[in-house]
């Protein structure tokens, strides 16, 4: 070999030859071992999240660890098959700030026995029985924490029952801005409702997770802020109105069929109030109606930029109607409220000292809603079948406080952002809502 070296490297290869192919292997092995448990920790981390957006462990539920578990198992991890294991679970006594500081955190955790190969060639024996030989455990885990902060709510339902907020086949609203609140139960029947949060004080039917088991919110409005929501009282000894048999727009005796000349009185009008024209507001006007409905009667209320209008309903509960609706087609309310004064933020109002004659729907096209601003409605059980929009000369700021809410077929509420409140002079309703979830671990 020392006179002819020819040869000797293929001698040296074959000598080394085993070593190589276990390191090798090895690597290889190792290799495959790191990407599982990337996809295991991924899993983990968004079992973790998914139990902590759900968030019902204080409430007695265990809705969380169904969460958990079902989003570990789209990443391939499903518990107690192919060698995986999932467990999910709340911990009181996490010692890190953020699960000190929230009272325990939800925690995660993913495991996968994988068997080995080539590894064995070089010694290397696994940390697990796999079947009948060894095998190589996978482990990750994660730590997350829900999201609470304080929202405005654009939808506000005071009743503590069974239906105080159902969805019925609900799919094209924009609530990515909007969060609710429910004093009662919640219920979605069909879709996605693509809100930003729900909390509610009852229970949840199929709606995305949501701040559970909140105390009930009182009526934001009633009583009303010193020098607000001032209702001039009532002058009136007859009523113009459907109690009596003149419910008809063409019933009505002029001072109560409003035109563009004359405008909107500034004194309450006696019974149902009814368009003869279209008439547009170009300045901050109370539009008071005393037992009686605002009838559009196939014509457009609207207001102009300067503009603001609040319709107020009041009087006595009997068998009046409070509330706007169009006895003919193509009515059109396009208002946005004052900005300012003893009714600023505010559309339309219904006395809450009223008891019947309240309840309303939102149609969508008989008569169309464009508003801005708040629709007060605390005794009302509300129905939204069409689109509310936005005014045309208003801001995205749309908030309601009613009894109860059904949102159905093509209802739908344009997004909704707190700032845009602010500039309409409305201050909504605020409390705690579950906006998400934060990974701690």
């Amino acid at each position: 070999m020392l006179k002819d070296p020819r040869g000797n490297v293929a001698a040296i290869t074959a000598l080394l030859m085993l070593p190589m192919l276990g390191g090798f292997a090895l690597a290889t092995e190792a290799s495959g071992w790191y990407l599982i448990n990337r996809v295991a920790q991924n899993a983990a981390d968004s079992a973790a999240l998914a139990a902590a957006s759900n968030n019902d462990y204080a409430a007695g539920g265990t809705g969380y660890i169904t969460e958990g578990k079902g989003v570990a198992a789209s990443y391939g991890f499903k518990d107690g098959t192919s060698a995986a294991t999932v467990s999910v679970t709340f911990d009181p006594t996490a010692p890190l700030p953020d699960c000190v500081a929230n009272g325990g955190c939800y925690v995660a955790t993913v495991t996968k026995s994988v068997s080995l190969f080539f590894s064995q060639i070089v010694g290397y024996g696994g940390n697990t029985t796999f079947g009948n030989g060894r095998g190589q455990l996978i482990r990750a885990g994660a730590l997350a924490v829900p999201k609470i902060e304080t929202v405005d709510y654009c939808l506000t339902a005071l009743s503590g029952g069974s239906s105080t907020i159902t969805f019925n086949g609900f799919s094209m609203g924009d609530l990515s801005n909007c969060a609710l609140r429910s004093n009662g139960d919640v219920k979605c029947n069909g879709n996605n409702y693509n809100f930003r949060s729900i909390t509610y004080g009852g229970t949840d039917q199929n709606c995305d997770p949501g701040y559970k088991n909140a105390a009930p919110i009182t009526d934001p409005y009633n009583p009303a802020p010193s020098g607000m929501y001032t209702i001039p009282s009532n002058p009136c000894m007859t009523y113009y109105a459907e109690g009596n048999g003149n419910g008809a727009a063409s019933a009505l005796p002029a001072s109560n069929k409003l035109t563009q000349v004359g405008g909107i009185s500034s004194t309450p009008y006696c019974g149902d109030v009814a368009l003869n024209e279209d008439v547009t507001i170009s300045s901050n006007q109370v539009l008071v109606i005393e037992n009686g409905r605002l009838d559009l009667n196939g014509h457009t209320l609207s207001t102009t930029s300067g503009g603001g209008l609040a319709v107020v309903f009041s009087g006595t509960s009997g068998s009046y109607s409070h509330y706007p609706m169009s006895s003919a087609s193509g009515g059109v309310l396009n208002i946005a409220a004052p900005t300012s004064g003893t009714w600023s933020g505010v559309a339309l109002w219904q006395d809450p000292s009223l008891t019947a004659g309240l309840d309303m729907t939102f149609s969508g096209n008989n008569p169309t809603f464009d508003l801005t601003g708040l629709v007060y409605a605390p005794k009302a059980n509300i129905t939204i079948n069409g689109a509310i929009d936005k005014a045309t000369s208003g801001v995205n700021c749309f908030s309601l406080v009613a009894y109860t809410v059904t949102i159905s077929g093509t209802g739908s509420i344009y997004s909704n952002t707190t700032s845009q409140c602010q500039a309409a002079g409305l201050t909504t309703p605020q409390g705690l809502a579950l906006v998400g979830a934060k990974l701690i671990y």
